[in-house]
């Protein structure tokens, strides 16, 4: 996706929601952690840039690599 949109003339840039969408366990039940995850995406996501996104992954709030399940995709839209 990145490549392609380049190849249009757009500067883009591939951001890792992994780095910036963040997981907590409550009652065996996976959700986000608003609060870490909206401070994070306003330090890592700069305005007026363009930005690939890979979908549905994230970081569980110990390091540990996590999903958002299904809808993920739209789930990492709608938080960004």
């Amino acid at each position: 996706m990145q490549e392609c949109l380049e190849n249009r003339g757009l500067e883009v840039e591939l951001a890792d929601a992994r780095k910036f969408i963040r997981t907590t366990r409550s009652s065996g039940i996976q959700g986000v952690d608003n609060q870490l995850t909206f401070n994070l995406i306003r330090e890592t996501l700069k305005p007026g840039r363009n930005y690939v996104v890979p979908g549905f992954i994230a970081t569980d709030t110990d390091g540990s690599p996590s999903s958002l399940g299904r809808n993920g995709s739209d789930h990492t839209a709608a938080l960004i």
